[in-house]
């Protein structure tokens, strides 16, 4: 939980879903792209709210940022927003539930 929103490591949670990452370092700082084999590609900037999803922009609840200089952490809506991933959130349990076709995957978080 980073200023009142809750963050997961994008890397893992995208690879779950069966996307790929990649981090390039660009004039204008990191720059990270998440694609799925077929469909969707979106990038975003480290720092920034604005995300690119097949052209289209859209913004974030948060700014990304990185852990520890080397984990991206986004926001829970960068999933639902960027890439069309179903999310539950249970306050309760604590935990996060990400649904995209046959793909699932599970954070848990402090309560």
């Amino acid at each position: 939980m980073r200023s009142g929103h809750l963050f997961v490591p994008l890397r893992p949670v995208a690879e779950w879903l069966g996307f790929f990452t990649q981090a390039t370092l660009t004039a204008n700082g990191m720059k990270i792209t998440v694609e799925a084999k077929t469909t969707k590609s979106a990038q975003l900037h480290i720092g920034s709210t604005t995300v690119t999803c097949d052209g289209q922009t859209a913004e974030l609840s948060s700014v990304p940022y990185l852990l520890g200089g080397e984990t991206t952490m986004v926001p829970v809506d960068f999933f639902e927003k960027a890439l069309a991933v179903s999310t539950h959130i249970d306050t309760t349990g604590g935990v996060i539930l990400f649904e995209r076709d046959d793909a699932v995957g599970c954070v848990s978080f402090g309560k």
